[in-house]
């Protein structure tokens, strides 16, 4: 029977300012700063122990080659069993990723007793997914780009803790739960070489953070929301004006941010962001939650909803562990 010695458990994050695209391929170093709330029903679960890892190449490659980073830049070595579980749907946009490489990064340090600070964690789960940084703390976090070319000043802090802003949700609209055609490191990749307006879309978002993080403090949902639906339309636009195109976006999509603009219409607060997939992630206060519930149910083919407040940040040690079981 193999032995768990570590157990970690890390929160997903929705990016309110974008990051989409990196200057530095092999570091994961972001081409613009970005501004993230971690959510608290999108949750990771991982498991460490002493043993091999025999993964399947496809799901596990990732995790194999963050393995092999880790090893090297901390000088350990041992065969490891590692087990990552999710409790939402995997590769659909939702920043799965965020949480399993937070997770696993934490898991490790604890495993091998690093005793690495937030900073040090947040720039080691960068390693193996980007937003991985800012799923090390809790609340409302901003994810520095960095300036230099090793990458050590590339990590997140949080700007406000988890109970700053108790009313704050973010609904989950799942409309399908498959996997995307095309991966985000992809799509990244190719919306920075062939956008014509893929620049200019960075220096207008960067632009937004201070405006963001002031809304944020005074939590006024109107403004964060406004830049948020903003900020996304525009990446999105970056990403249909590349060559060839990418639309992440299905009929469903589109008449759910319908949907949204018509319950604005009637003065409910709901704002729209939505990531590198076709599920939409509905900005608002638990006041209007019910309503905008019956609304997508009524009016939306929808699979799943998630009512999201705002979560912790990783933690790691023997914490008790059984969720709705979905493999990465």
């Amino acid at each position: 029977m193999k032995v768990v010695k570590i157990e970690a458990k890390s929160n997903s994050n929705i990016a309110l300012i974008k990051y989409w695209g990196k200057r530095d391929e092999s570091l994961f170093l972001p081409t613009k700063s970005s501004v993230s709330v971690t959510l608290d029903k999108l949750k990771t679960y991982t498991k460490i122990g002493a043993e091999k890892l025999s993964p399947d190449p496809k799901t596990y490659q990732g995790v194999k080659r963050f393995l092999k980073f880790f090893e090297k830049n901390f000088d350990v070595s041992k065969k490891l069993y590692v087990t990552s579980e999710n409790h939402f749907p995997t590769k659909a946009g939702l920043a799965s990723s965020a949480s399993g490489y937070s997770a696993l990064a934490s898991g490790l340090d604890k495993f091998f007793n690093l005793n690495l600070s937030k900073k040090e964690l947040s720039i080691l789960a960068r390693q193996g997914s980007g937003s991985a940084a800012r799923s090390i703390y809790g609340g409302f976090v901003i994810w520095h780009k960095g300036k230099k070319a090793d990458g050590s000043d590339s990590f997140a802090e949080q700007l406000f803790d988890q109970s700053h802003w108790p009313e704050f949700r973010v609904i989950v609209a799942i409309l399908d739960k498959n996997e995307k055609k095309i991966g985000s490191r992809t799509a990244m990749q190719q919306t920075v070489k062939t956008s014509n307006f893929y620049n200019q879309w960075v220096k207008k978002s960067e632009s937004q953070i201070p405006k963001i993080i002031e809304a944020i403090k005074n939590k006024d949902v109107r403004s964060v929301g406004q830049i948020a639906e903003t900020d996304a339309l525009e990446m999105h636009f970056c990403m249909q004006t590349s060559k060839p195109s990418i639309n992440y976006w299905t009929k469903n999509t589109l008449d759910t941010l319908i949907l949204i603009r018509k319950l604005r219409a009637k003065n409910i607060d709901c704002y729209f962001t939505i990531d590198a997939g076709p599920n939409v992630k509905i900005i608002t206060l638990q006041k209007s939650v019910d309503r905008i519930l019956q609304e997508l149910q009524s009016n939306i083919k929808i699979q799943e909803t998630i009512v999201c407040g705002v979560g912790h940040g990783v933690r790691a040690g023997a914490l008790p562990a059984k969720p709705d079981h979905v493999k990465i």
